[in-house]
């Protein structure tokens, strides 16, 4: 089944998959960061995350180069100042992440683009950001966890087992982005 959107398919971004791909990232950065302020009450937040996204939007389809990376801050600033005012940490550092993998999507298309390289460095490129995704978000996550104060109670043997494990996540995940 296909679905047709009309003028968006003449845009470039949309005509390749890692523009639909980016695209996608940066409605779910919108959708967690404002959903974070809607949730809180905040409307003059939430305006202008959706404001400020929706300017990036259209500079991306627009072909605006300038776009993506005044994008990517001001998103930024507004997950920033969320984490500032207590406003749902985990759904701010959800949008983040979904900003930046947007931001870096973006510029990869426009350097695909015009570069014409290569689909082997769009799937390598995918992948290690994947990883720096998964990696760096379950960092953050792990140091919101620790900032609720929430207090686990571990013997020994499974404190031992936790830090081998996180050892050997990491010493995969680096030799994994090595390559």
């Amino acid at each position: 089944m296909k679905i047709h959107f009309g003028w968006l398919q003449s845009t470039k971004i949309w005509q390749s998959q890692l523009g639909q791909l980016s695209l996608a990232c940066l409605g779910l950065a919108c959708l967690a960061i404002a959903g974070a302020y809607l949730v809180e009450g905040d409307w003059i937040g939430l305006s202008l995350v959706v404001l400020l996204a929706g300017l990036w939007l259209l500079g991306a389809l627009r072909g605006w180069d300038w776009s993506t990376d005044l994008g990517f801050v001001a998103l930024s600033i507004g997950s920033a100042l969320g984490f500032g005012w207590k406003i749902n940490p985990l759904l701010m550092l959800i949008g983040f992440c979904f900003s930046l993998a947007a931001w870096d999507l973006m510029r990869l298309n426009q350097r695909l683009i015009i570069d014409e390289q290569s689909p082997a460095l769009e799937k390598t490129h995918l992948r290690q950001l994947a990883l720096i995704l998964l990696v760096g978000g379950g960092l953050a996550g792990a140091a919101l966890l620790a900032s609720a104060n929430l207090q686990l109670r571990l013997t020994l043997n499974q404190t031992i087992l936790l830090v081998l494990a996180l050892g050997l996540t990491f010493s995969l995940a680096f030799s994994r982005l090595r390559k």
